[in-house]
């Protein structure tokens, strides 16, 4: 214990503590708790602090059962939950039994349970339309006739050549990332998804035979110029590029074997020109090219619209005024599905307001405010299409409630039970 002299010292003596002040009335002893419980078992606590129930981990035998079990040695046997797993059999005498379910999947479950057996959770694992595999239980997707939504990552390709960012279950929506249309003039600051500015200034593409008198973001008049770059290279040696194009960064003298390598079949030709593609780095030969660039999708791939690739990396050549044409065209069929998804400013404020007004008219059919902010925030006319979807589903599923309610008790709870999973 710890005294305070009349010097204002502080020492600390021992005394026997509980003959001097056995209340600690006095005095605050620090030493350890000499009291011990029924099993001699010390007390951890300090001899200030009030004891606690004796929690030593003991061997105990618990009487109902007869099974040994660790318990805290303050507890009573027969208090105890014994933890073994029983092994007493029912009057059925069985421990568990199969049942097949009516999806035709057997389960292995409690003997009791046979007449309404549970829910079937057999990995559904179909092939969806999306190509992934479902990863819901026959349960879940209604025996495989109503899927969960996929939630592997979104790999479809956008108009603009970005991967989609979305879930896979999810209509792609605009894409979000920073567009890369630029001419020589300007650089769009739009997100990709949006319609690009057109620019004004007037086309630059010119070389010494042809020039385009078109503004820049207007088809140009000019044919594509074939005659020999003029050029030399910094290592004094011809360009083997085209008039008015990018010097292709390869000569025949330094880098023959590179450049004549075949690929589109004449490469290896004394007269053979070559095109710098900007977008990727690679040099092609022009013929190849111009038959690769000018050449219509097969019929498989008629229906989509998208940029022109480099034919060995499969990047999207979008930087290229050999073939401003080509890109351009593709382009302006892009502004025009974009304009489509997006719609103008009058439709889509008549087609919220038309969407707000049948949500008022039962705000009980869904979570009215997150369907209220969705219709608000929405942006382009196929997001507004999705929402009139959602709608017209939760709608059939409302139908679908009040129909349960004519059937039997049984039957009512388990159409709620699958509609409430659905929604």
């Amino acid at each position: 214990m710890t005294l305070v002299q009349s010097t204002g010292i502080l020492v600390t003596v021992s005394a026997s503590c509980h003959p001097c002040d056995r209340d600690h009335g006095l005095y605050v002893c620090q030493f350890p708790c000499s009291k011990l419980c029924e099993r001699n078992h010390r007390c951890p606590r300090k001899c200030k602090e009030p004891c606690e129930p004796c929690s030593v981990a003991v061997e105990k035998v618990i009487p109902t059962c007869g099974h040994l079990q660790t318990v805290p040695c303050h507890v009573p046997a027969d208090h105890w939950l014994c933890q073994e797993p029983c092994k007493q059999l029912l009057e059925c005498k069985h421990e568990m039994i199969d049942v097949t379910l009516p999806c035709s999947h057997v389960m292995r479950t409690e003997c009791y349970r046979q007449k309404m057996p549970p829910n079937c959770l057999e990995t559904c694992k179909q092939r969806l339309e999306c190509g992934h595999h479902c990863k819901g239980n026959c349960y879940d997707c209604v025996q495989g006739r109503l899927h969960v939504h996929c939630r592997n990552k979104c790999t479809r390709v956008l108009l603009c050549s970005h991967q989609c960012q979305e879930s896979c279950f999810e209509n792609c929506p605009p894409c979000k990332r920073k567009c890369p249309n630029k001419c020589r003039h300007s650089r769009c600051d739009k997100p990709c998804g949006e319609i690009c500015f057109p620019c004004i200034q007037p086309c630059s593409w010119k070389c010494r035979h042809y020039r385009c008198t078109q503004l820049c973001s207007e088809m140009c008049n000019r044919s594509r110029c074939n005659e020999p770059c003029r050029k030399s290279l910094q290592c004094s040696h011809p360009c083997a590029g085209l008039c008015g194009e990018p010097c292709p960064p390869k000569c025949r003298t330094c880098h023959g074997d590179e450049l004549t390598e075949i690929f589109f079949g004449a490469e290896d030709e004394p007269g053979a020109r070559f095109v710098l593609l900007e977008d990727c780095g690679h040099v092609l030969e022009v013929q190849g090219l111009d038959r690769w660039m000018d050449g219509e999708p097969d019929s498989a791939g008629a229906q989509h619209v998208q940029l022109k690739v480099c034919p060995k990396c499969a990047t999207p050549i979008q930087h290229n005024t050999r073939y401003n044409n080509v890109i351009k065209a593709i382009q302006q069929k892009i502004k025009e599905i974009k304009l489509k998804i997006q719609g103008n400013k009058e439709e889509l404020e008549a087609g919220k307001q038309q969407l707000l007004l049948r949500l008022n008219s039962d705000r009980d059919l869904v979570d009215w405010a997150g369907m209220e902010r969705s219709i608000m925030n929405t942006v382009s006319r196929q997001s507004l299409l999705d929402l009139e979807n959602s709608l017209n589903f939760f709608a059939s599923l409302s139908r679908l409630k009040q129909q349960a309610k004519k059937c039997t008790v049984a039957r009512e709870r388990n159409l709620n039970k699958r509609i409430e999973a659905v929604e």
